[in-house]
């Protein structure tokens, strides 16, 4: 089974539409049988991406940090119910991202800087040749044109080659694809 993390804001969006699409990603990662990794969060996009997930399937694994479980974790001790032992401490936020990238896959939904530190770990990683994981960026409703553009923006001075990116966009959920190739299993 496909180990995905999902980094996703630990609020919700204005927008409906993102909303709706962290719904989606979870009953996706559920109905294409992944199992479902998160950094730690009942709340916002990460809520409901574990909710529409929880929906269909239990195979999910919960990392969080001690310091931010020993003040947050009462939601989502309660949102997990009889599940609450998928939860695991880390040390720390260092440790948490090493679990990023142990994972088979990395899906960066909107978010805000927690969202933005997952994708750049994940990216400058990559290029450390640290894991060579498929990083995707859910562009709903150009939520990351700003974040783009400023890349095309250091690219033009310099200050960026393209051989330091090792992500793709995509514009929805529905553009995902979760289910391993008869070759992966071989593997």
């Amino acid at each position: 089974m496909k180990r995905v993390f999902v980094c996703a804001g630990a609020n919700y969006a204005k927008s409906m539409n993102i909303n709706k699409q962290a719904v989606l990603l979870g009953r996706k990662l559920a109905r294409e049988g992944a199992v479902y990794v998160q950094g730690g969060c009942e709340m916002g996009l990460m809520g409901l991406t574990l909710k529409g997930f929880m929906a269909s399937s239990n195979n999910f694994e919960i990392f969080v940090p001690e310091h931010y479980y020993r003040i947050n974790s009462a939601g989502l001790i309660e949102a997990l119910g009889k599940f609450k032992d998928k939860i695991t401490k880390t040390a720390g936020e260092g440790e948490r991202l090493k679990k990023i990238i142990a994972c088979d896959e990395i899906v960066v939904m909107p978010g805000g800087l927690g969202t933005l530190e997952e994708l750049l770990y994940s990216n400058e990683t990559k290029r450390a040749l640290e894991h060579d994981k498929k990083i995707t960026i859910v562009n709903i409703d150009g939520f990351y044109n700003g974040f783009l553009s400023q890349i095309e923006q250091n690219k033009k001075e310099g200050l960026t080659l393209d051989e330091y990116l090792h992500f793709e966009v995509v514009n929805s959920v529905d553009e995902l694809c979760f289910k391993e190739k008869t070759e992966d299993k071989e593997k």
